[in-house]
């Protein structure tokens, strides 16, 4: 089993949409997956067609006392499950204080789960104890970053904020308009950037209307081609770790 983590300090940067892009592609490739809704917004989970969880007490979920295979949905994408949002996740950061090792508590719930391949986690913005929580989970992070100076500003504070994890920790241009002096920049300041840019389309935004992943509903569109690079050089790099 594999964690993959799309996190970022700002939203509205394609964070949800690769995220469940990634997932989709995932299940088409043969690998059972399971993508959990980390943000109380529910955007991965409305786009997936799922709705979100009522009635779960974030206490009870964070204290790994919630019984999260009974919350598991299947998506209509064969081999691809969903963990929905829930409005109990809005208390995160102030439920996680209150617990003992409050950083550790995501990867105790994430390990608790069998029965997929790849785990796919839907971060929220924002650097907080949440987000310290998904650093420690997940086998890599993906960190979409628009082409702006102010976008590649956000990197450095999610980095520090990464410490040890700094090694899992890739960023990846998104909603590329071109070849902009901005994405040299960042590959030129981040070497670890993923090859593999997503362009921006407003396919991408008609398909989320529709509420399917533009991967498989449009697959010969230039971001879906763009999507499958992406997957594979991400099943790359899984690979590259468990060898090493």
């Amino acid at each position: 089993m594999s964690i993959i983590a799309l996190l970022s300090a700002k939203g509205g940067v394609g964070k949800t949409t690769t995220a469940v892009n990634l997932a989709a592609l995932s299940a088409a490739a043969g690998l059972s997956t399971l993508i959990i809704d980390l943000d109380p917004q529910g955007a991965s989970s409305h786009l997936l067609r799922i709705k979100t969880t009522e009635g779960l007490k974030a206490k009870r979920f964070w204290s790994g006392k919630a019984d999260v295979d009974e919350l598991i949905r299947a998506s209509d994408i064969a081999g691809l499950d969903v963990l929905p949002a829930t409005d109990s996740l809005r208390r995160a950061d102030a439920v996680l204080e209150d617990l003992d090792h409050p950083r550790r508590r995501l990867a105790g719930i994430v390990d608790s789960l069998v029965g997929w391949e790849r785990i796919i986690l839907d971060c929220p913005p924002g650097l907080g104890l949440l987000s310290e929580n998904i650093l420690r989970a997940a086998d890599l992070v993906l960190v979409p970053v628009a082409p702006s100076p102010l976008a590649l500003r956000m990197l450095a504070p999610l980095t520090a904020l990464a410490a040890g994890a700094a090694g899992r920790v890739r960023p990846f241009v998104s909603m590329a308009r071109g070849k902009e002096t901005a994405i040299a920049e960042l590959r030129a300041a981040w070497p670890q950037t993923l090859s593999t840019a997503i362009p921006l389309a407003r396919m991408v935004e008609e398909s989320a209307a529709e509420r399917h992943p533009v991967a498989l509903q449009a697959p010969r569109s230039r971001v879906a081609l763009a999507y499958r690079r992406f997957q594979r050089e991400i099943e790359s790099i899984l690979t590259s770790q468990a060898e090493t």
